[in-house]
């Protein structure tokens, strides 16, 4: 190994990295807590909101003095599993937005890749941030690849190295 190569990470552990990455940002999310910073909540409304709908499994609350329509699934919702947490916003109403962020790595980096990216910039509208990560994940992420680095060091300095010094 030469010294330029110390740095260098190859794709696996890049991916690794990624991967640790989206970690964070599911247990984070799971927990109500954005990447943004600050837990948030649903916001309250007059009528039926966001809220009360996922709170009821997305389904009707019905109409008029008979309810007509109640427990009806809400269109394209139905046959789908839902999330009736709402004591916090965690993203996670069907799954399908966490489920289907994917990690790609290449000999200098890892990209994570929304694969719903309307839902997520709908999510950063309400400042409730996926895409990026916070502080405490940007060190914990830092300290992962230093961690790579460290054991490329090792290796480095472990060989006995010979310098010559003046003319031969």
């Amino acid at each position: 190994m030469r010294i330029q190569d110390v740095t260098k990470l190859n794709p696996t552990i890049w991916k690794q990295a990624g991967e640790f990455a989206l970690g964070r940002i599911r247990k984070d999310s799971n927990e109500g807590l954005p990447q943004s910073g600050s837990k948030r909540s649903y916001k309250e409304d007059n009528g039926y909101a966001y809220k009360d709908y996922k709170a009821n499994g997305m389904r009707k609350f019905g109409r008029g003095p008979n309810r007509v329509g109640a427990g009806e699934r809400l269109k394209g919702f139905e046959g789908i599993s839902t999330n009736r947490e709402t004591g916090k916003v965690n993203a996670r109403l069907t799954g399908e937005t966490l489920r289907r962020i994917t990690v790609k790595s290449t000999k200098n980096y890892a990209e994570l890749n929304y694969q719903r990216g309307s839902v997520v910039m709908g999510l950063q509208d309400l400042k409730y941030n996926i895409q990026d990560l916070s502080d405490k994940n940007i060190t914990a992420v830092t300290n992962k690849i230093s961690d790579f680095i460290g054991k490329n060091i090792t290796k480095y300095t472990k060989k006995d190295t010979v310098i010559k010094v003046g003319k031969r």
